[in-house]
């Protein structure tokens, strides 16, 4: 059976919805389009005991045109303590749900070590979480942005 194709930018945390079409999908992940601030990109929302809670990464360049850089150029700002923060974060809001525990060692990683570039860390993310999920990462992506 042949699975449709879809094209998704690879974000930071991606929802359900995302992680569904990967498996109804054979998944083009879109890198070749421009950064866009204030997107799902470099920002994350999860649910805890007091509603929605925003996880934003911080990136390099803020002002400078980074809205017109290519999305792989984008630099995290690793000046910040963002990752520790962003672990504390989800251990609290996750760490008495069913599985957490299981799952906690494969994900801690992704907190405890310093990455350079937006893009990269994004894929680093869902390619680990696809594993946690025993979904398959799709390793296809654009090579150029066409404008529809």
């Amino acid at each position: 059976m042949t699975l449709k194709k879809t094209l998704l930018f690879p974000s930071y945390l991606p929802s359900i919805a995302s992680f569904a079409a990967m498996v109804q999908h054979e998944v083009i992940w879109e890198v070749s389009g421009n950064y866009q601030k204030q997107s799902l990109r470099n920002r994350a929302y999860i649910t805890n005991d007091r509603g929605i809670h925003s996880l934003t990464i911080p990136v390099q360049g803020k002002g400078e045109l980074s809205h017109r850089r290519s999305y792989d150029q984008i630099p995290i700002d690793n000046s910040q303590p963002w990752q520790r923060t962003h672990w504390r974060t989800l251990q609290t809001a996750y760490r008495t749900s069913p599985f957490f525990e299981y799952y906690e060692q494969d994900l801690e990683p992704l907190f405890t070590h310093s990455h350079d570039y937006l893009l990269a860390y994004n894929l680093e993310v869902i390619k680990i979480i696809c594993g946690c999920l025993q979904i398959p990462f799709s390793e296809n992506h654009t090579t150029v942005f066409e404008k529809e």
